[in-house]
């Protein structure tokens, strides 16, 4: 599905949307077999240190080094997201990319939720595969769980994965 697919990485400054500052947001061009997306880096920079050539921005001082390697992490993203697309053999286009970038589209699970949803495929199997003491344990695990959660993180539930 994913075959020959071209893919275009270009940092760029809006210049159109300078601060108070004087500094343009660097965005980033995703391109992929001529269709573009474009994404905030949530970083600026005054227009007349940026190199358009290289993609970066000028200069050597520690903070022009610490966002060069920023832009360079960002884009090892893009490229990250863009293989695990193609090892899943997703549909591959400049907006799947930038919203798989973005978690967008993407269902996000919580513990709890997970843990109950296998509670009730186990209760399903009571009589058949399982005992109902089986059942019992895990529903008590479910809510030592809870518990846990609570007391170490002061939440009601979190992210599974």
């Amino acid at each position: 599905m994913n075959k020959n697919k071209t893919l275009g990485i270009l940092f760029y400054l809006r210049k159109d949307k300078l601060s108070r500052e004087g500094e343009a947001p660097i965005y980033l061009r995703i391109t992929v077999d001529g269709q573009r997306s474009n994404l905030s880096t949530n970083r600026s920079i005054k227009p007349e240190r940026w190199n358009d050539e290289a993609d970066k921005v000028r200069g050597n001082t520690e903070e022009v080094k610490a966002l060069n390697l920023y832009l360079t992490s960002f884009k090892s993203k893009v490229y990250e997201h863009h293989r695990l697309l193609m090892e899943k053999d997703k549909l591959i286009t400049a907006r799947t990319l930038r919203n798989t970038i973005l978690g967008i589209g993407e269902k996000k699970y919580t513990l709890i939720e997970v843990f109950l949803y296998h509670n009730d495929q186990m209760q399903q199997k009571v009589g058949i595969d399982f005992v109902p003491a089986t059942a019992v344990r895990y529903k008590t695990t479910l809510q030592h769980i809870k518990n846990f959660i609570c007391l170490e993180y002061a939440v009601d539930d979190m992210l599974a994965f």
